[in-house]
């Protein structure tokens, strides 16, 4: 993951503001690398003069929400087709993913606006208000919104912790990356609970 930073931080350095908005719009999609410590590294460079503020907030910020609403129109599309034919069917057809659907949808400001504060979480939630057929227009007013405030954040976390950016970063971009892993994990045990659950039941009607 080092390796790949600073690769991905030369590549900033070297085709600027093209470079940043390529790596966030990939990383918006579904690509899981490091995109917001490479947002806070553009505004320490900023800061250093190499860049320009004002064009790093707009580029990782269009790069974004671009990046968001294509991964969106994927998965309201395409999302629970291709997910199906990759053998997993029977889950996505479990109740539990249904409730989850359904939540969502109840309550899709919120869901969109606070997985935006997350770079490394954005993707797998916009697969699944994707799969809940969020409307379009809430999508996109919680999504710029949250963008916004997200690389706002960025900028402040760029020039408060300065020089220590590469130390600091790293770290909150692993952490996202457990969440990920968490969530994924928590899928799996109440996918293993519902088929335990079928079963048992089962054979109770066969007794």
């Amino acid at each position: 993951m080092a390796s790949l930073f600073g690769s991905l931080l030369s590549f900033v350095l070297l085709y600027k503001y093209a470079a940043l908005f390529l790596i966030v719009f990939v990383a918006a999609v579904a690509v899981p690398i490091p995109s917001g410590a490479v947002i806070v590294a553009s505004f320490v460079f900023a800061g250093q003069g190499y860049m320009n503020t004002i064009a790093v907030a707009v580029t990782a910020t269009a790069a974004n929400i671009i990046g968001d609403l294509v991964g969106f129109a994927l998965a309201r599309r395409y999302g629970r087709t291709v997910v199906e034919r990759f053998g997993w069917k029977k889950i996505m057809q479990a109740p539990f993913v249904a409730r989850l659907e359904r939540r969502v949808a109840a309550h899709p400001v919120i869901t969109v606006f606070v997985t935006r504060l997350t770079t490394s979480i954005t993707p797998v939630a916009n697969l699944i208000v994707g799969f809940a057929k969020l409307n379009w227009r809430a999508f996109i007013v919680a999504d710029v919104i949250g963008q916004t405030i997200e690389t706002g954040l960025n900028f402040v976390y760029g020039r408060v912790f300065g020089e220590t950016w590469t130390y600091v970063s790293p770290i909150t971009e692993k952490f996202g990356y457990i969440v990920v892993a968490l969530a994924a994990l928590a899928v799996i045990i109440l996918w293993r609970r519902h088929s335990h659950h079928k079963a048992a039941t089962a054979d109770g009607l066969d007794k």
